[in-house]
């Protein structure tokens, strides 16, 4: 990347966060004040712009001044009201952030410097595209034919009969002649002993989209339950139309598309579903059972097409909103944003909303209170992470070959904290199987395939995003209750080291345009504690073990004159719930009925009151509010 221009690339062809509120006090200015601007006009979309305020602009009378002098045809909230996480918006200060629409000849630089003018402005940023040529990636595709000529090794594993060329999940150093060892994998079955996944753990693939009717990948789709796919109304007051399964933030609609299979192939390594009979296993894919993790496909790419920054801003924001809480990221800038200030400086809707995925999503009285933000180092076998993995909030994952040694195209630097197998084609002499076997959408009417080959560190990222779902789904059926930032710190520390194998050099025979072979050589000395150690799901589930805290029922917030129900086993060890009790300390405010381990609270009068919970020896004390309907307003113009 020359400069400051945006170039964003997707991780797996060839390659983007400190708690930040903001408050009304934020933005107030003294006479004379100039909101800084962000970003290079040469690299604005023509005829938007986006604004943060200090506040709600209806009725302000210098905005609507500008508005008319601009001839704006519109102008409206980047992320749209959704009713039940609308309090949160406004604590995180994202409502605040609008985009101002005006013809495509107008002087978006003019316009900009307008609105920095203005004291009741707190910071303008041009929108722009996340758009890069496309480079060549290798992928190969696996039709169904071979099903027929392939069966799991003895072990019985799983039944999954393309398993076995799933050398990232179990490698014994058998399947390649050279350049293989045993480990250089992620021990997913030893970690499988003691769970394959749970569907209360949802991930969001940020990426294109999602082929959720892939018949190894549709059990385990995010359902928002109350749409209907692709429709055109906005069933749940999320703000998103016929979101059944995610949105495309690209063509603005519930309609997924599925482009080179990225987004697919990375969802497969993630939760493709075991023990099906059919195609390959996925890390947390669970047993067959419905019993996977989920997936959430947050489309912000499609094979040609690139989401503007304030709709990559809007797919965070709603995984956030809709359940997830694992962001997997294969994408990011390439080399040459140098510094934290520099990236902060020039993307801050960016990190804002990266701020509010790791603070808001989860539960305080779920799995996890918070969200956990994973990136790809970046494919420029550059000594530098890229941005924003590079960033200390987030997870930076490297790519290893089957042998430990670093993939010959994984950037790497001090930051990278994680390393796990995205495949090394060229190292293992241009053999298909060293690279990552997934699920992909159809290539071809002729040959209807589903399953493929793609390497780079977007298949090496999924591997830890898909072992931190497993640890998470462990952590659900423990029913323990872990704070984000600690849970990081597990993974970080849930891994072993590949430094032993830093030493020397690695060999790759290239054949030049005449058909001559040379061998090049990579000195791996340059590599040392600079991938982050491999990471091992064995040892992420037993730090889950010795980790945590019980869950907590939580207190509820009724509306009045309704209902509210929960499941009282979420939160209690399976046999606590047997006998479970709940006593209201003032039950002309609300009431509570418990059929076995389910509660039905129901709101009578406006007030609080609060209620103990016992099962087994288990007593918490919970606060119960009841309210009149809710004024939120939306604040829009």
């Amino acid at each position: 990347m020359a400069g400051n221009k945006l170039n964003y690339v997707l991780a797996g062809l060839t390659l983007i966060f400190g708690a930040s509120s903001c408050s009304d006090n934020e933005f107030k200015h003294d006479n004379g004040y100039t909101a800084p601007i962000f970003g290079n006009a040469n690299e604005a979309i023509a005829g938007k712009l986006l604004v943060k305020f200090a506040n709600n602009p209806e009725g302000d009378e210098d905005v609507k001044n500008i508005l008319n002098d601009i001839k704006a045809t519109g102008m409206r909230r980047i992320f749209p009201v959704n009713v039940k996480k609308e309090e949160q918006t406004v604590k995180s200060g994202l409502h605040l952030w609008y985009i101002i629409n005006f013809d495509e000849n107008s002087d978006v630089s003019y316009i900009a410097n307008r609105f920095s003018s203005l004291s009741s402005v707190g910071k303008v940023e041009y929108s722009r595209v996340n758009k890069s040529d496309i480079l060549p990636e290798q992928s190969t595709s696996v039709a169904l034919s071979l099903y027929n000529n392939l069966s799991r090794a003895a072990n019985g594993v799983t039944n999954d009969p393309l398993y076995n060329l799933q050398w990232s999940f179990n490698n014994d150093g058998t399947m390649f002649d050279t350049n293989c060892k045993a480990g250089a994998d992620v021990n997913v079955e030893k970690a499988w002993e003691k769970c394959k996944g749970d569907p209360s753990i949802i991930v969001a693939v940020v990426d294109q989209g999602v082929m959720f009717d892939h018949p190894d990948l549709l059990a385990n789709m995010w359902v928002n339950e109350a749409e209907e796919y692709g429709a055109s109304s906005d069933a749940d007051g999320n703000g998103y139309s016929g979101d059944r399964h995610g949105f495309n933030f690209v063509e603005y609609g519930g309609q997924l598309t599925y482009g080179t299979g990225h987004g697919t192939h990375i969802a497969g390594t993630i939760s493709a579903v075991n023990g099906n009979g059919i195609g390959v296993a996925g890390i947390a894919g669970g047993s067959g059972n419905n019993d996977g993790v989920k997936i959430m496909s947050c489309q912000i790419q499609t094979a040609t097409g690139y989401a503007s920054l304030e709709r990559e801003a809007e797919a965070i924001k709603y995984a956030a909103d809709n359940g997830a809480v694992v962001l997997q990221c294969s994408w990011g800038l390439p080399a040459g944003i140098n510094s934290d200030e520099q990236w902060v400086s020039q993307f801050p809707l960016e990190k804002e909303v990266l701020d509010y995925f790791i603070h808001n999503a989860g539960s305080p009285s779920g799995v996890i209170d918070g969200g956990i933000v994973i990136f790809a180092a970046g494919n420029e076998s550059k000594a530098q992470v890229g941005y924003p993995a590079r960033y200390e909030d987030y997870i930076a994952v490297t790519s290893i070959a089957p042998d430990f040694t670093p993939a010959l195209y994984t950037n790497y630097g001090k930051e990278a904290d994680i390393a796990a197998p995205g495949g090394d084609h060229v190292y293992l002499n241009k053999d298909d199987r060293a690279m990552i076997l997934s699920t992909m959408p159809p290539i071809s009417h002729s040959n209807y395939e589903l399953y493929g080959y793609k390497q780079g560190t977007s298949m090496a990222c999924p591997h830890v995003s898909g072992v931190v779902a497993l640890g998470l789904s462990y952590a659900a059926k423990q029913k323990k209750h872990f704070k984000a930032d600690e849970f990081v710190k597990m993974i970080k520390a849930s891994t072993s080291s590949i430094e032993s194998y830093l030493v020397g050099g690695k060999i790759v025979n290239y054949t030049d345009q005449s058909g001559n072979i040379i061998p090049m050589e990579t000195k791996l000395d340059a590599y040392r504690n600079k991938m982050g150690a491999l990471i091992d799901a064995a040892k992420l589930l037993d730090a889950v073990d010795n980790g945590g805290r019980a869950m907590r029922v939580p207190n509820y917030t009724i509306k009045m004159g309704t209902s509210v129900n929960d499941d009282l086993a979420n939160y209690f060890m399976h046999g606590c719930y047997d006998n479970i009790e709940v006593k209201v300390a003032d039950e002309t405010v609300c009431s509570v009925v418990v059929a076995g381990s389910k509660m039905t609270i129901s709101g009578l009068k406006e007030g609080s009151t609060t209620a103990t919970v016992s099962a087994s020896g288990s007593i918490q004390q919970i606060t119960l509010i009841v309210r009149k309907e809710s004024g939120n307003g939306s604040g829009w113009l």
